[in-house]
């Protein structure tokens, strides 16, 4: 199983466009796991200008919003 981390925080609509994109995009062989990134600083200042961020577990590549379906499609496909 593939493990995606969205990055993001509570009441972002673009984070929650993005989760429903990745959810109808992917199979059951993927996990999604929301990460809020007001839970650490550390993620807050990473992140806070860039959510959502999308992180595959297995390369740590990341893909930062926008992200049209096709860049989705394109970043879920890629075998490293």
């Amino acid at each position: 199983m593939f493990k995606l981390t969205l990055y993001g925080k509570a009441d972002c609509e673009l984070c929650d466009q993005a989760e429903a994109m990745v959810r109808s995009m992917t199979q059951r062989n993927w996990q999604l796991v929301k990460t809020d990134i007001t839970s650490e600083a550390k993620l807050l200042e990473q992140y806070g200008w860039s959510i959502p961020v999308l992180q595959r577990a297995d390369t740590g590549e990341e893909l930062k919003w926008p992200f049209p379906p096709s860049r989705l499609r394109a970043f879920l496909s890629i075998a490293h």
